[in-house]
């Protein structure tokens, strides 16, 4: 239930038990769960940090733009979408943070290649040594 609601956006979602009735003639139980959505949190900004991807281009990698509603966000997804580009040696950690109520920030920490190995059109900005 939890995994749901987070997949529709309530990354803050809490599902809790109130009562449990347990019916020995039937052998029934009935459950009374209280559900608090908490807000749905906006993404406020990605950062990449250990490689010089622009911002822009690591949004569209991960599949969350800045100024949406984090519907859908899973980690490892991203993680796997950021491996899978090949902009990166490797991807170390991925920190989601709530910061001011509902905004979200991503931090991405990840092992840049080797320098010049991509073109600023893909977002990776080439050894300043210009080898």
């Amino acid at each position: 239930m939890v995994r749901s609601l987070v997949d529709d956006g309530f990354t803050l979602a809490q599902v809790r038990i109130r009562r449990l009735d347990l019916s020995p003639g039937d052998s029934s139980l009935s459950v009374v769960l209280s559900v608090d959505l908490g807000s749905a949190l906006v993404l406020d900004s990605v950062r990449v940090r250990g490689a010089d991807v622009r911002s822009s281009v690591a949004q569209k990698l991960i599949g969350h733009e800045v100024g949406e509603a984090l519907i859908g966000y899973d980690p490892q997804r991203v993680r796997a979408r950021l491996e899978a580009s090949g902009l990166f040696a490797s991807v170390d950690s991925i920190r989601l943070y709530i910061r001011e109520g509902r905004l979200a920030s991503l931090l991405v920490d990840a092992e840049a290649p080797a320098p010049g190995a991509f073109d600023l059109v893909l977002g990776v900005v080439p050894d300043a040594g210009g080898g």
